[in-house]
C-alpha cells in the first residue's frame, strides 16, 4: 500500500485488492491509521526527549550555581581560619 500511495504503483500480486473497492477502501484505511498513529508516537517521543534536555539543562545550571555558591563559601571558611589561625598561632584548613 505504501508503494501505491507514495509511487501510486499498483502490485499485481495484490489485483484482487485494486478491483474490490471494499477491500482498497478497508486497507487503505488502515494503512492511513498506522501512519498516523506511527507519526503521533514520533511526535510525542521528540516532545519528550526536548522536555527532557530542558529538565537536564536546567538541572545542570542549579548544579553549576550551586558549586559556585559552595566554592564561594570554602573560599571564605578557609579565610576565617587563616584569621583564626593567626590570633592562635595555630594552621587551619579545610
Amino acid at each position: 500500500m505504501e508503494d501505491y500511495v507514495e509511487k501510486n504503483n499498483k502490485s499485481t500480486s495484490y489485483t484482487i485488492m485494486w478491483e474490490n473497492s471494499k477491500i482498497y477502501d478497508l486497507v487503505k484505511e488502515m494503512y492511513d491509521k498506522t501512519k498516523e498513529t506511527k507519526e503521533t508516537k514520533e511526535v510525542i517521543n521528540r516532545d519528550m526527549i526536548e522536555k527532557r534536555n530542558k529538565e537536564v539543562r536546567e538541572l545542570y545550571e542549579q548544579i553549576s550555581r550551586r558549586q559556585a555558591e559552595l566554592i564561594k563559601l570554602i573560599q571564605k571558611a578557609n579565610n576565617k581560619l587563616d584569621e583564626l589561625g593567626k590570633i592562635t598561632g595555630k594552621s587551619y584548613m579545610i
